[in-house]
């Protein structure tokens, strides 16, 4: 989308749409631009082929301001592990998206969650670093966008940590 929209200038957010029961893509989503002109531009690609199929291109209102970034939690003493949320649902189940995205980093295990009933992904999961210096870097990736999605990750306790 990004190389599809520069002639009208750059993107700055992409939110796909998921379907809440299966968390299959929906074929659409909304694009944020810098400006209102890079808006009009974009909109002006309304009918432009994308892999064979006419786009549809329409403006809508602006979105609401997302919740501001939580600061990070306190950094539990020897912690590898990290929290990783609101991630896309399409995301592979080895996370190999994801170890690309935290580039830098030494990644031992990932743990998805999922619901107890379904074994549907919840979209969040747990992180083990091969090192601090991994989990500490991987943190510095908090509130940045990966797959259209604003991205949750900081510190874990340990289960015994949590008491």
């Amino acid at each position: 989308m990004h190389e599809f929209f520069k002639p009208a200038g750059a993107v700055t957010d992409i939110h796909w749409m998921h379907d809440r029961e299966s968390g299959r893509f929906r074929g659409c989503g909304y694009i944020e631009f810098a400006d209102g002109d890079t808006a009009t531009k974009a909109i002006a690609l309304n009918g432009t082929d994308l892999l064979g199929r006419p786009m549809k291109i329409e403006a809508t209102a602006a979105r609401a301001p997302q919740a501001p970034d939580r600061p990070l939690s306190e950094k539990p003493e020897g912690c590898v592990t990290c929290f990783c949320g609101n991630l896309p649902f399409d995301i592979s189940e080895e996370g190999t998206e994801l170890k690309a995205f935290l580039e830098g980093t030494k990644i031992s295990y990932i743990r998805w969650l999922t619901d107890r009933n379904t074994g549907e992904f919840k979209g969040a999961g747990y992180i083990e670093f091969e090192d601090e210096a991994s989990v500490d870097k991987a943190v510095t990736y908090n509130g940045q966008f990966f797959g259209g999605r604003k991205i949750r990750l900081d510190y874990a306790k340990t289960r015994e940590q949590r008491g």
